[in-house]
């Protein structure tokens, strides 16, 4: 009988780690991000902040070993690596003045230590965007322990509009919800991007991008849908800016077609087909492509609709402009975009010899 009881803690004990191990990686994570599209990036860019809750840690040193703080005032991400901790100590012996410093803190072998020059050799300063990195934000230090707040860091691809916002799957409608993760089914997560945007005044939601993430180098990427299983995804949910406004002052000798694109550079790259149409046709025509033609003086607002946006060109037409194309007077352009109707570019032409 005792054997029989040893022999079954004895399986327990060896499963339950494994278990637990499964437990703890067998999680699905969706995190949804706000992103200005007027302002992505194009080299690697990391966003980092103070987690709200605060932790505590015991200093538990054992025997051969000593807890070593590297730290720093400041820190940066690249190339997946975290620099800027260049400085290290013994935490007993420096724990009053790690206070408000980014530190990675280490129970290092004192074997280990004694074989390289300094002990940052010793240390993991790579990043990872899925697993938890060990960079930490000292509160309050004693001899015994210290409290802290944890460094969230994570890669972007443009402005964030919002604090991104963790998601989970929720099987009983197959939808997503702001709720702590579980699982589990074979199916693809049925996504409404329409609920899961949020209004951002000032911004309109154009559309989204899903991005898996690798537990193994923690690569991005772009996918059509989430299979509701373990795994990391990002999914990102891009804005345009429904009011801007600038001023400019172009110069052009010959004016014979005038292009919409050359005003608004977002014609140039929409996502869905542009429709125009010119409030009086009489001024002016436009074609499929955009390209603007002045018919006799007067003024008229010539429209560009895409992506839900509307973009909006006053034109002005002068005699000069009519009767001698080939030698067009300077023109001032005024673009104003203006909630979603984006108004307007004015044209003025003068005459020369004036």
């Amino acid at each position: 009988m005792k054997k029989k009881v040893f022999l079954l803690i004895a399986l327990l004990v060896a499963i339950v780690p494994f278990y637990n191990v499964k437990a703890a990686i067998c999680s699905q994570s969706i995190e949804v991000e706000y992103v200005n599209m007027e302002n992505l990036y194009t080299k690697e860019t990391y966003i980092s902040y103070d987690d709200s809750e605060e932790y505590t840690s015991p200093i538990n040193e054992n025997t051969g070993t000593t807890t070593y703080v590297i730290y720093g005032d400041t820190y940066e991400i690249k190339n997946k690596r975290i620099t800027g901790l260049n400085n290290y100590c013994k935490y007993k012996e420096c724990y009053n003045d790690i206070i408000a410093k980014y530190v990675i803190i280490k129970d290092l072998e004192d074997t280990e230590v004694a074989k390289v020059s300094s002990p940052l050799d010793l240390i993991d300063f790579s990043y990872h965007p899925i697993y938890r990195t060990s960079l930490e934000k000292i509160e309050t230090a004693t001899e015994s322990k210290y409290t802290y707040k944890e460094v969230i860091i994570k890669p972007i691809d443009g402005e964030q509009l919002l604090k991104s916002t963790k998601y989970a799957y929720n099987n009983s409608n197959n939808s997503l919800e702001e709720i702590k993760p579980r699982l589990i089914s074979d199916q693809k997560i049925n996504i409404n991007y329409d609920e899961i945007a949020k209004e951002i005044p000032g911004y309109k939601y154009i559309s989204p991008k899903i991005y898996a993430i690798s537990y193994d180098d923690g690569q991005y990427t772009e996918v059509d849908s989430i299979p509701v299983k373990c795994g990391a995804w990002v999914i990102r949910l891009y804005y345009k800016e429904e009011k801007q406004e600038s001023t400019e002052t172009v110069n052009k000798s010959q004016v014979k077609t005038i292009k919409m694109k050359d005003y608004f550079k977002d014609l140039e790259t929409p996502t869905t087909t542009i429709s125009y149409r010119v409030l009086d046709a009489s001024i002016a025509e436009i074609d499929d492509e955009g390209n603007i033609t002045p018919l006799k003086v007067g003024e008229t607002d010539i429209i560009a609709t895409a992506d839900g946006i509307e973009y909006t060109l006053h034109l002005r037409v002068t005699e000069d402009m009519l009767a001698n194309p080939d030698t067009a007077s300077p023109i001032i352009m005024i673009l104003c975009v203006i909630g979603i109707l984006i108004s307007g570019t004015t044209i003025y032409l003068k005459d020369q010899t004036n």
